[in-house]
């Protein structure tokens, strides 16, 4: 393919487009060989005949359009890759495919067929969104929007892939095409899978076949920006948070050389300087992928911890390595990388579990073996200053290897621990870094064995599909040991003068002293019952964070009570459910003293009696209970406190002043001239807010208001007003404040001001219900309102149907016997914006291009790689089709 004319400088010429469809093209002329890889030359083609028309003669330009109208017809072909009667796959195949008559729609809207073309395209990537994201798992506290291709090439190549199209019709059609629910998860989880900046840049985890892409660039792609623009008039705040993440000046995902895709010429997003909003990024689990541990979020302590585990189907180019990368590791910490591995160590090269990686594996015959592939039913802990994730082993290792979990205090250190059937168990835990990165701290506790350097070694066979047969790039350690593995790893050097002073293996598990405290980490797979100078365990999983004799943090993750500093907090009786397994009860808790204040968090997933036991300096009778913002009436017993904690998520205290406010909820604003109206939910605990301004991006703020009353209604959402010059951006946040205390400042909110009415709407779907039809569309900021118009097919002009804030409507009152269109404009102070483009309810369009919608994800999990040595084609064939549970009753994981 001679995509190279993509990277020219020169301007093509007519001359160009002949030689494409005479000689140079693939596809035009081995048409019977055909395929996704070979459609990738249109992306170039496509823009080559656009700069190239306005030279063609009338003759040359219908000629050369024919021959482009026939590539559109060819690769539309059900025979070719089917949407109708089955998915094609792989998704990334799917879109370059169904791109080339997409491409076509744009290149030529006035052909006969370009709007079949352009509904085509969007009919193939819905299903492709509907069936290759994962979703939310409630039951297992786990967040959807991992898709099925790898994070670290693939599917990063698939957005890729389909933004040329997209940004194409949206150009000449006025409408995103791929605004589905499904896409903006899938966005969001590409977003949330970052690292912790390096060097300044949030990085892409190396995970899965081509990490890096053609040229070892792990940084935040210029890609995720372009989506970010196309979404800035249906999702505001995601755009928002991409074009932080990317800036203007990032490399195209896979982009040789910078600056040389010709698509940036009509993209928006390398020209526009925008630094968008800095996202509120938070530790969370992703169904069929794993957790992400962040700490100090903005800080340059920033840390970032990714515990690798997939599930069963549907999955691509994950890795050969640990079932598709599952136990790998990836740790980024104060502005470093502390883990990596090549670009195929966990890819297509035939490589060992913990051969090139941060893994662990427990010895099976000849090779170790990493936790394999399991559903992510373990909850995430978070309890603030310290957190716990852990997977489980499936039935690749298991019961040799039972379980690998990471125990993460801050900033400053993880515990990992890797715990086996028995104590004869072999097990192997291995770190890697870049040759030229320095390793990070590794304490091995227990067993406590010498590591020794290990070289990442080349594939098993090197023949075809093999990327790699020099041994470099990387380097890392070996562990070898028998039984459970617990080791400590730190971005901070350990020294006596340094921040990191000593780490000890202990009975419990491990004492890490730092210049400020004593950590206490219990972790054991047998129940540890622990008292000693003033601090107490009974469980498995914890840590005492000691300070001195009236500071401390705790926080329990598995077990039943923890005390430091004088205080005790115990679970008196929690209701079991299917989280309850044999190292404990489904509850986790936490308490921070620091003299006479105390409070703590909670994660439950079904409620559970609590007993706290106080020195006599918090046991006064002017002592109160709250529990989320809410005074509470418990049991006291001389020093003895037992309350009741919801199933859920949240935050008590124990306190004689008020509690602290709750974290304010932004609503968004109302514009107007020079003027946005800030609009917020009540803040429980609230007595009035204060606001603050940055004309910076977020990094520095001025107070802008203060005892803005907030007791007069609490049903009612708060308002102020701010001013600013017209086509300015600044950011706002709100502080919830009483007369004792200030709440946490809220995420950070954009403000644009203008005098112009809103961008045309755009997002809008139609979905048919038993009364009528379903109309969603995006939502805009500085939105006054939506306006829904309606007609009868074909006929004269639109009429509202609805008016109101919300971007979604209930359309009961049509008749099923008539077909509509709708359309829809923004409203702000200033007018009213352009209307979408109108959508149809005719039988067997967009309104119905989900032929099974009462049908969920399906989790098919057939491998369709067969490329390769080892591949099981008896197994393979006999995969069944499963399913996730529907319902369940574990809280969201972040407050």
């Amino acid at each position: 393919m001679h995509t190279w004319f993509g990277n020219s400088t020169v301007k093509p010429t007519p001359g160009d487009m002949e030689a494409i469809v005479g000689h140079l093209s693939f596809c035009l002329h081995r048409p019977g060989d055909l395929s996704p890889v070979a459609a990738r030359e249109f992306y170039t083609w496509t823009s080559t005949f656009d700069l190239a028309a306005s030279a063609m003669t009338p003759a040359q330009f219908d000629r050369l359009k024919a021959v482009w109208a026939f590539m559109a017809y060819a690769h539309n072909e059900e025979c070719f890759m089917p949407v109708v009667n089955m998915l094609a796959g792989h998704p990334n195949f799917l879109v370059d495919v169904r791109s080339v008559p997409a491409l076509m729609a744009a290149l030529f809207p006035a052909h006969p067929d370009a709007r079949k073309w352009k509904e085509d395209f969007e009919r193939a990537m819905a299903l492709n969104a509907k069936y290759h994201v994962r979703p939310d798992v409630s039951s297992w506290g786990t967040k959807g929007g991992r898709h099925t291709e790898n994070l670290a090439c693939y599917t990063l190549y698939n957005l890729k892939a389909m933004l040329n199209p997209i940004m194409a019709l949206q150009r000449v059609w006025g409408e995103h095409t791929v605004a589905y629910p499904n896409y903006a998860k899938w966005l969001t989880w590409l977003l949330n899978a970052l690292s912790a900046p390096v060097e300044g840049t949030r990085h892409v985890p190396s995970q899965g076949a081509h990490a890096g892409g053609h040229v070892d660039d792990y940084a935040a792609p210029l890609t995720l920006r372009s989506a970010a623009f196309g979404l800035r008039a249906i999702e505001p705040l995601l755009a928002e948070h991409l074009l932080r993440v990317s800036p203007a000046a990032a490399r195209g995902y896979a982009e040789r050389e910078r600056n040389t895709e010709i698509w940036r010429a009509v993209d928006a997003a390398p020209h526009d300087g925008n630094t968008g909003t800095r996202p509120p990024l938070r530790s969370s689990a992703y169904t069929g992928y794993g957790f992400v541990l962040r700490a100090a979020v903005g800080e340059p302590a920033e840390a970032s911890v990714h515990l690798q585990q997939i599930d069963e189907g549907p999955n691509y180019r994950w890795g050969r390595a640990g079932q598709g990368g599952c136990g790998v590791i990836s740790y980024y910490a104060a502005g470093k990388r502390l883990s990596f591995n090549r670009k195929e160590d966990v890819g297509d090269d035939n490589m060992g579990d913990v051969q090139a990686c941060c893994n662990f594996g427990v010895l099976n015959g000849h090779e170790f073996r990493s936790v394999g592939r399991g559903e992510l039913t373990e909850p995430l802990r978070d309890l603030g200053f310290a957190q716990f994730a852990r997977v489980l082993a499936g039935p690749y290792a298991s019961p040799a290897y039972h379980s690998r979990s990471v125990l993460m205090s801050g900033s400053d250190y993880i515990v990992i621990y890797d715990q086996v059937g028995d104590m004869r168990v072999r097990g192997r835990f291995a770190w890697f870094v870049q040759e030229n990165d320095p390793f990070p701290t590794i304490c091995q506790l227990k067993p406590g064995v010498s590591g020794y350097e290990a070289a990442p070694g080349i594939p098993a066979e090197l023949g075809p599909g093999a990327y790699r047969n020099v041994n470099d790039e990387s380097k890392g350690k070996y562990y070898d040991g028998n039984g459970h593995f617990l080791t400590l790893v730190s971005p901070h050097g350990k020294g006596d003068y340094g921040y990191l002073l000593e780490v000890e293996a202990t009975v419990y598990g491990a004492a890490v002293v730092l210049n400020d405290r004593r950590d206490f980490v219990f972790r054991d797979e047998s129940a540890i019952a622990f008292e000693e100078d003033g601090v107490l365990f009974d469980g498995h999983a914890g840590i005492v964070r000691q300070y001195s004799a009236e500071k401390a943090e705790a926080a329990l993750f598995v077990g039943s009570r923890i005390g430091a500093a004088g205080v005790v907090l115990e679970v008196a009786a929690a209701a079991t459910t299917e989280e309850s397994n044999d190292e404990g009860l489904p509850v986790s808790f936490s308490f921070v003293r620091n003299g006479n204040e105390l409070s703590g968090g909670y994660a439950s997933g079904s409620g559970a009696v609590m007993t706290l036991t106080l020195p006599e300096s918090l046991s006064d009778t002017s002592y109160r209970l709250y529990i989320d913002g809410i005074s509470l009436e418990p049991q006291v017993s001389g020093h003895c406190v037992s309350f009741n904690l919801p199933a859920g998520r949240g935050q008590w205290e124990w306190t004689e002043r008020l509690s602290t406010p709750a974290a304010v909820q932004f609503a968004g604003y109302r514009a107007t001239t020079g003027i946005a109206e800030l609009i917020w939910e009540p803040a429980e605990g609230a007595e009035s807010y204060e606001i603050a301004v940055s004309d910076d991006g977020g990094s520095n703020w001025t107070a802008a208001a203060s005892g803005i009353s907030g007791e007069l209604d609490t049903t009612l959402q708060l308002c102020w007003r701010l001013t600013g010059t017209n086509g300015t951006k600044r950011h706002v946040r709100i502080q919830a404040v009483n007369r004792d205390r200030k709440g946490p400042w809220s995420e950070d909110y954009p403000v644009y001001f203008t005098g112009e009415s809103p961008e045309r709407a755009d997002g809008l779907r139609i979905a048919r219900t038993k009364r009528g039809f379903q109309l969603t569309w995006g939502w805009q900021l500085g939105a006054t309102g939506y306006r829904l118009y309606r007609r009868e097919y074909g006929e004269g002009s639109f009429a509202v149907i609805y008016e109101g804030d919300r971007p979604v409507y209930d359309d009961e009152a049509a008749d099923p016997a008539c077909i509509y269109e709708y359309c829809v404009a923004v409203c702000n102070g200033n007018g009213e914006g352009l209307a979408s483009p109108p959508r149809d309810t005719v039988p067997g369009g967009l309104t119905d291009w989900d032929p099974k919608p009462a049908e969920k994800f399906r989790r098919y999990t057939r491998s369709h790689e067969y490329g390769y040595h080892g591949f099981d084609h008896w197994e393979n064939d006999s995969k069944p089709v499963l399913s996730y549970p529907r319902s369940g009753n574990y809280a969201p994981q972040s407050e």
